[in-house]
């Protein structure tokens, strides 16, 4: 029985090394394994921040084109402005010898209808006086 023994010890201790040879193998395998993963990982988180810098970037110039053509806008509107208030100001001063205000009409109208009864009235003495030299001349 002693030899049934050792070779049981035999068999446990060649168990034994196989099944340390196969957890040295599953342990490298799992550790080169898990280095793959991480080294995808940190080549992910790589990459990602070089799109995030990237989109940046575009942002930006994205941002300064807007502000560029904002500013043009602003400009060109100032400018569109600046032309309707001088055309308004200029309205303005033209308003007042192109356009006459009713007070003014009124006042300049009564100023001609007292000017025509003034010459209304000077051609009914010329006649007048026409007539009476006529009657004048013709009685004698």
């Amino acid at each position: 029985m002693e030899g049934a023994v050792y070779l049981g010890t035999e068999q446990f201790i060649t168990l034994v090394s196989v099944l340390g040879v196969f957890g040295a193998v599953l342990v490298f395998m799992l550790k080169h394994w898990f280095g793959q993963v991480n080294g995808g990982i940190s080549g992910n988180s790589r990459r990602l921040e070089e799109v995030k810098e990237e989109l940046q970037t575009e942002m930006q110039k994205n941002n300064d084109k807007i502000n560029e053509r904002i500013d043009h806008i602003e400009e060109r509107t100032n400018q569109d402005i600046a032309e309707l208030r001088q055309d308004m100001n200029d309205l303005k001063g033209d308003f007042a010898t192109t356009f006459v205000q009713r007070d003014d009409f009124f006042r300049y109208m009564n100023g001609m209808e007292t000017n025509i009864k003034d010459t209304n009235s000077k051609v009914d003495k010329i006649l007048m006086l026409m007539t009476d030299r006529r009657n004048s001349n013709g009685t004698q």
